[in-house]
């Protein structure tokens, strides 16, 4: 029997159409796979294409932010330069004048615009730390911000102002008010002020016994003040580590945290003859590079009718004998020869000394009005302030114009603070030699009396400067403290006859100080700019 080739034929034909078919379905989903790919490649290229235009768009404008922010910068930069070398000079003119960064040549910089600079204003007779203006009665426009370290109302501060534009080739027209504001910083606040020793090295120290209510302010590395009590204080050069302890001695105070902008002080310390410094150098009793800043200047700048020397000259109208008895009980001065002293000397090393033949003692009244700003210049031993004893007398001492006192003479070591004082007192101590680099002999300053509030500090407000003199502190008693109401300037040691940690020197702020105080205080000086954009 033969099998129908038909049927094994027909399997055949069907296995094979149906293979044919397979291998169609696997040809046309490997063709969709691919168009998949392809169409999703195409749209990722795509995208990769527009975030890469769009990062190079981000980065061209980031390049022109920043060269913007580089000449905004670089001009700023130009004007501080500009500022700080002229305006804070005295008595200055200046014709306008451009400093400009020019544009690169040959550099991948190499563009057809500067990279900064200004044109500043010409300017005459500008005088910042002589100047009387002050905001609330300003001639010239004014802007309500004030960036000094620690706040104060603006109308307190005495200011000029000078301007400067941008170059012409910025885009944007930048105009900088550059606004030279001065003032005693001890009236702002800096309640101790530790200026830099320019030519002698060592350390030197300070009592454990002060404490600022108030800011310190540090100029001087060497400085030893890890003992004094603050309620804040600030490293005013950037690469010193001093600091304080705590207002209640607890624990060591961390350093105020902002930069410190740049100050300078009427006055110099070095060898050459500029005109401010801003290193932190105290220069500000006699100095001849610098009177406008100088104590002496102004001790003297009413002639010879408002102050009087002391020496060992002949008694005259312009200076009190200070080696014969004269002056009388009630008058602003008196000269005694005291054979049995009525504050006995110090015998302590090393402030005291032994006493030879009669001691030469000037008192001075203060509540006295007719009193004459005084120059130490030789023959005394002890001198004498007398404040106020009763309540009259002191709150009508505060009315009184403000009185300096310089003692000048090296060998003066011995001043008393007898009873309070309220009448505005500027004394000056120093410098210590002819050449006014090393230290004379020891002062000692003592407070006696007692206070006129019950149970409060002794009272005392005063202006203390102190160039190269060592001082020690001797308060009224272990229980009554001595609080100076003012400030203290020094770039010396300042000590105690105490050796305890306990505060008994309390140094206060002068928050009333008179228009007249703030005039004959020698200042210091900071730029504030004030910038438009048009």
């Amino acid at each position: 029997m033969k099998v129908p080739r038909t049927i094994a034929s027909g399997s055949g034909v069907v296995f094979s159409v149906r293979l044919r078919r397979m291998r169609c379905g696997e040809r046309g989903a490997a063709m969709v796979a691919v168009l998949m790919f392809i169409f999703v490649g195409s749209i990722a290229l795509t995208a990769a294409i527009h975030l890469m235009g769009a990062r190079l768009q981000q980065t061209e404008r980031m390049g022109i932010g920043v060269k913007r922010h580089v000449v905004w910068g670089n001009t700023a930069a130009v004007n501080q330069q500009y500022a700080y070398t002229y305006s804070l000079r005295d008595n200055v003119t200046r014709t306008a004048s451009t400093a400009v960064l020019p544009a690169g040549s040959g550099t991948a910089y190499a563009d057809t615009t500067t990279w900064g600079g200004i044109s500043a204003g010409a300017y005459a007779n500008f005088s910042a730390y002589r100047s009387i203006q002050r905001a609330s009665d300003a001639t010239i426009s004014y802007p309500f911000n004030n960036l000094r370290l620690l706040p104060t109302a603006d109308n307190s501060v005495f200011y000029l102002r000078t301007a400067a534009d941008s170059d012409s080739a910025q885009t944007e027209s930048l105009t900088i008010y550059n606004y030279q504001k001065s003032y005693p910083s001890t009236l702002l606040g800096d309640l101790l002020i530790v200026h830099k020793r320019p030519t002698t090295s060592g350390t030197y120290s300070f009592s454990g016994n002060i404490r600022v209510d108030g800011r310190v302010v540090i100029y001087d590395g060497t400085a030893a003040m890890g003992n004094l009590k603050a309620t804040s204080c600030l490293q005013a050069v950037s690469s010193i580590t001093n600091t304080t302890k705590t207002n209640d001695g607890s624990a060591s105070l961390m350093p105020d945290n902002f930069p410190s902008r740049p100050m300078a002080t009427a006055g110099y310390g070095g060898t050459s003859n500029p005109t401010a410094v801003t290193n932190g150098t105290l220069k500000l009793i006699e100095n001849t590079d610098f009177p406008v800043g100088s104590i002496k200047t102004t001790l003297e700048s009413g002639g010879t009718s408002t102050w009087m020397t002391c020496s060992t000259n002949s008694s005259s109208s312009t200076n009190i004998e200070t080696d014969v008895a004269n002056g009388t009980s009630t008058g602003p001065f008196q000269v005694k020869l005291e054979s049995s002293p009525t504050y006995p000397v110090p015998t302590t090393s090393p402030y005291g000394y032994t006493k030879s033949g009669n001691l030469n003692v000037l008192v001075v009244r203060l509540k006295n009005s007719g009193l004459k700003h005084l120059k130490i210049v030789s023959g005394l031993e002890q001198l004498v302030l007398e404040g106020q004893t009763t309540t009259t007398d002191y709150t009508s001492a505060a009315a009184l114009d403000p009185v300096i006192i310089w003692v000048q003479q090296a060998d003066l070591r011995d001043i008393r603070f007898i009873g309070e004082n309220s009448r505005p007192l500027i004394l000056a101590v120093g410098p210590g030699n002819s050449s006014g680099t090393t230290a004379a002999v020891t002062l000692y300053m003592e407070w006696r009396g007692s206070s006129l509030v019950s149970g409060g500090p002794l009272r005392w407000r005063m202006q203390l400067f102190n160039e190269y003199r060592n001082l020690y502190l001797a308060p009224p008693s272990s229980t009554v403290n001595a609080q100076i109401i003012g400030g203290i300037r020094t770039n010396w040691s300042i000590n105690s006859t105490y050796t305890d940690s306990v505060a008994r020197f309390l140094l206060a702020r002068d928050a009333s100080p008179t228009e007249e105080l703030e005039l004959m205080l020698p200042r210091d000086a900071w730029i504030e700019p004030y910038v438009l954009v048009r």
